[in-house]
C-alpha cells in the first residue's frame, strides 16, 4: 500500500515583521504573523513529483508546490489589523525541494495583508486550507467538494514514453488542510497540511488475448457509498482531523479523445474520492471495442478478495487490463465482472 498519509511542507516566513501600533478602539497589535510548516512526509497540492520517498516505515510520493499557489490562512486570535478579519491569504514562492521536501517562502498575496498578533494575547489557533476557499471560514472547521466530474488537468496529451501515455493530474481535487494550537506572540509558527482526500492512480492496459487496440472514454469510481460529494472537516493537530462526507454522485472520469490500450500501450490517470474508509471498491469502464460501446464493471480485489480501503491515502493500482474479448457476451451494463483481471497480471498495491 502506497503509505502517503499525512502531508507537511515548508513554509519559509519571508513575510516582513510589522511595529506594533495602536489602533483607534485601544487594541494594540503586534508583529505580523510569520509561518513555517515542515515533517518527513511531505505533500501538497500543486504537482505530484513524480519521486517516490521513503522514511523509516513511511512511504510517499512528493507532491511539490508550483509558484503562484495560493493558501488560506485563519485564525481565533489574529487578525488583519486594518479589517479585524481573522483570515489571510498566502502565495507561495521561491520553490524549491531537498529530495524529501517541497519548501517555499509564503508571503502575503497581492494586495492583501496577513494576519497580525493581538499584544497582550498568548494563545493562538491556527488553521489552513489548500487550495484557498472563499468566504469567511469557521474557527477549527474546514468546507470543500470532491467533484464527481474529473479530468485531467490541461487540454494538451502528453507524448507516450515507452508506450505509455501519462495524462497530467488536476489537483484541484487535491485538498490539504492544517491546523495548530498553542501559538505564541512573536514565535514562527510551524503549520502541517494533512491529506483531506483519497487518490487512486491507475495504470491501464489491454486485454492479453484480445490484439486490437482499445479506445477507453470514461471510468467511475463504484463503492458500497457514493465517493464524492461535500466535506465538513474538524481540524485538530497532528493529521488527527475527521470529515463529516455527504456522498452524492461516483467519480467519473472522462479521458481525453482516441485513448487506447491495447498489449502494447498503456494509460495512467489519477483520479480523487472522498476522505472516508471505501469498502467494495469497483471500476465501471466505458470503452468502444471493435466500433460497439461497452461497459465493463469489475470487483476491485487483491488476492482474490474484495479489498478496503483506509481514507486520506493514494493508492497506485497497476494492471487493470480493460477486457476486450468479452464485449460479444455484454449485451446490458453493469454486469459485475469479479475475475476479469488476468491471474498473471494481478491488482497490486504499492
Amino acid at each position: 500500500m502506497k503509505k502517503t498519509s499525512y502531508i507537511l511542507l515548508l513554509f519559509a516566513g519571508m513575510i516582513l515583521s510589522l511595529a506594533g501600533c495602536q489602533k483607534g478602539d485601544g487594541v494594540k497589535y503586534g508583529k505580523e504573523v510569520r509561518f513555517k510548516a515542515a515533517s518527513a512526509i511531505p505533500t501538497t497540492r500543486t504537482s505530484y513529483s513524480g519521486v517516490d520517498v521513503a522514511a523509516g516505515d513511511q512511504k510517499w510520493e512528493r507532491i511539490d508546490w508550483v509558484e503562484g499557489e495560493e493558501i488560506l490562512i485563519w485564525s481565533d486570535n489574529a487578525v488583519n489589523r486594518y479589517s479585524d478579519a481573522h483570515h489571510a491569504v498566502y502565495q507561495v514562492k521561491d520553490v524549491h525541494d531537498d529530495g524529501k521536501l517541497s519548501k517555499a517562502s509564503l508571503t502575503n498575496a497581492p494586495g492583501t495583508n496577513g494576519l497580525v498578533y493581538v499584544s497582550g494575547t498568548n494563545n493562538y489557533s491556527f488553521w489552513g486550507i489548500s487550495p484557498k476557499t472563499t468566504g469567511t471560514p469557521e474557527a477549527g472547521k474546514a468546507s470543500f467538494e470532491i467533484k464527481a466530474a474529473q479530468q485531467m488537468a490541461g487540454t494538451t496529451v502528453p507524448a507516450a514514453v515507452n508506450n505509455v501515455t501519462t495524462l497530467p493530474v488536476d489537483m484541484s481535487n487535491a485538498w490539504l488542510v492544517a491546523a495548530v494550537t498553542g501559538a505564541s506572540e512573536g514565535q514562527s509558527v510551524e503549520i502541517p497540511f494533512y491529506p483531506a482526500f483519497t487518490a487512486f492512480e491507475f495504470t491501464f492496459e489491454g486485454d492479453p488475448e484480445y490484439e486490437g487496440n482499445i479506445n477507453v472514454t470514461k471510468v467511475e469510481l463504484v463503492s458500497d457509498t457514493k465517493l464524492a460529494g461535500s466535506v465538513v472537516a474538524t481540524l485538530v493537530p497532528d493529521g488527527a482531523s475527521t470529515y463529516a462526507c455527504t456522498p452524492t454522485a461516483d467519480p467519473a472520469f472522462t479521458l481525453p479523445a482516441n485513448m487506447y490500450v491495447s498489449q502494447t500501450q498503456k494509460i495512467v490517470f489519477t483520479m480523487f474520492a472522498l476522505p472516508q474508509k471505501i469498502v467494495g471498491l469497483k471500476l465501471r469502464i466505458y470503452a468502444k471495442v471493435d466500433g460497439e460501446d461497452v461497459t465493463f464493471t469489475g470487483t476491485m480485489k487483491h488476492n482474490g478478495a474484495p479489498i478496503e480501503l483506509a481514507a486520506c491515502k493514494k493508492y497506485r493500482i497497476k494492471g487493470v487490463a480493460v477486457p476486450g474479448n468479452l464485449w460479444k457476451i455484454f449485451y446490458q451494463p453493469d454486469i459485475t465482472l469479479d475475475e476479469w483481471v488476468p491471474v498473471d497480471n494481478p491488482i497490486t498495491f504499492e
